[in-house]
């Protein structure tokens, strides 16, 4: 649940590590997720919490590393960057709930 003023945004990306890539974590990158809520929606006051959800914008979290595919994931990581236009109107987080089907 997030409270999202009018001029902020909040983007939520992924990034997941298969237990067969010997690469490592960081190596990994960042994937971009989809907002799959109002996109309209935003806070009307500082008290006002409105629950979003993001998703992987495919249906699934296959990536491909050193031309070898990997369909599962043993290890993943989520990063929220939270942006405004204005310094004195901020989006703040109040709750976060993932869920990770491999």
């Amino acid at each position: 649940t997030v409270n999202k003023p009018a001029t902020t945004n909040v983007y939520v990306y992924y990034k997941v590590l298969s237990q067969y890539d010997p690469g490592t974590f960081n190596d990994r990158p960042w994937t971009s997720m989809s907002q799959t809520t109002n996109l309209n929606n935003i806070a009307l006051n500082d008290t006002d919490f409105i629950e979003y959800q993001y998703d992987p914008s495919t249906t699934t979290t296959n990536y491909t590393a050193s031309s070898v595919t990997y369909t599962s994931f043993k290890t993943f990581a989520i990063k929220i960057v939270m942006t405004s236009t204005n310094t004195t109107k901020v989006p703040r987080i109040e709750d976060l709930r993932t869920i990770a089907l491999a």
